[in-house]
């Protein structure tokens, strides 16, 4: 039985969370899974439900800390070194650098990395950029299989990565269907129009641009916000600032999100960079209909007739995509119908899960 340590940086359930919960719940019994993150929390607790074993490093935070990292690098090494792990699978970018790089001081033959969105094209800030890049360079030195969910992604790892086309896997995002109770054709032209983002509260997925959008809508546009996050105390401010208390609310985390989407009437995606949000496509599967930011990877998802895409970074743009929507009870359905087609045609759960055994027992 090979030994598997999935390594994950915050004990939350947001869309790197749960893709590799996903992973941990359908990999079987032929795996013996661990998992390592900086605390416990719903993540970590969700998965010790599927036998798996819980390992915390402490020093591990989402911010860069020289001292801090060294520590959690070495940690996290000695935690592989002694617990002889066959394979070490991280996901995204401050774990992904530092699981990769000691996995390979470790000796572990096998090193598998998801990207859920590179950042270092999509930051603005020259000097983080550059960080972003070398530590993507130096990671991929270290890497066995690099798994991306976008055709934008996969360019991205060929062109700029020391890694060869034949270590990168082009693997969907998927959902279980069975989970999901479609919304179809129930839209009906309420007086109350209710907006969802689902999500981590953070710049990565630009909260503050829906509600800046928002902010314009008349009187009986709702919004929701499920997650929390660093912006969570910056958002509830200028709720407050802008009177809209009675029609924002932020919900937290929770733990039934395909229970709770139907009820709402339009999803939102404002993120400035993705791998391929979960969020988006767990919305698709409950027939919401979509308006995200116009990016490479929401590009891969939303086409023709089944979503909506807007000027990223422009909340004119957002407010016109949601007012039409809005407005259009048949034309919210329409979408609803086709967004359900595409994931059940394209996007399962059961068939991602193939690969990654695939994945993992070819390296």
């Amino acid at each position: 039985m090979k030994k598997i340590l999935h390594i994950q940086l915050m004990p939350i359930l947001s869309g790197a969370q749960k893709v590799c919960l996903d992973e941990i719940e359908n990999l079987g019994k032929n795996y013996e899974q661990w998992l390592l993150c900086s605390g416990v929390g719903p993540f970590t607790k969700k998965a010790s439900e599927f036998g798996v074993k819980h390992i915390v490093v402490d020093n591990l935070k989402r911010e860069i800390s020289i001292r801090d990292d060294l520590l959690a690098l070495f940690k996290i090494y000695q935690n592989i070194k002694n617990k002889k792990f066959d394979i070490v699978h991280t996901h995204s970018s401050k774990t992904g650098f530092l699981g990769r790089v000691a996995a390979r001081c470790a000796g572990v033959k096998t090193i598998v990395h998801t990207v859920h969105g590179f950042a270092f094209p999509s930051t603005e800030n020259i000097l983080l950029k550059i960080i972003y890049y070398v530590m993507e360079v130096i990671a991929a030195l270290c890497t066995d299989a690099l798994i991306v969910m976008n055709k934008s992604d996969y360019e991205l790892a060929k062109k700029y990565l020391p890694i060869s086309n034949n270590k990168i896997y082009l693997l969907n995002n998927g959902v279980k269907l069975e989970k999901f109770k479609c919304k179809g054709d129930n839209y009906t032209n309420n007086d109350t129009i209710k907006i969802v983002m689902v999500g981590r509260l953070c710049e990565q997925k630009n909260p503050l641009l829906l509600l800046n959008a928002f902010c314009s809508l008349q009187d009986n546009y709702q919004l929701y916000y499920i997650g929390d996050g660093p912006l969570r105390t910056e958002i509830e401010k200028e709720i407050l600032n802008k009177k809209l208390n009675e029609r924002v609310k932020i919900l937290g985390w929770v733990d039934n999100v395909p229970e709770v989407l139907p009820s709402f009437d339009i999803f939102v995606l404002p993120s400035r960079w993705e791998g391929m949000p979960l969020a988006m496509l767990e919305a698709m599967a409950s027939g919401l209909p979509v308006i995200s930011s116009d990016i490479p990877s929401n590009r891969f998802l939303i086409e023709n007739t089944n979503g909506e895409l807007f000027k990223s970074e422009d909340a004119i743009s957002l407010k016109e995509k949601i007012e039409y929507l809005g407005r259009d009870p048949k034309k919210r359905a329409l979408i609803s119908r086709d967004a359900y087609k595409k994931i059940k045609a394209n996007f399962s759960l059961d068939a991602r899960i193939c690969s990654l055994r695939r994945i993992y027992e070819e390296q």
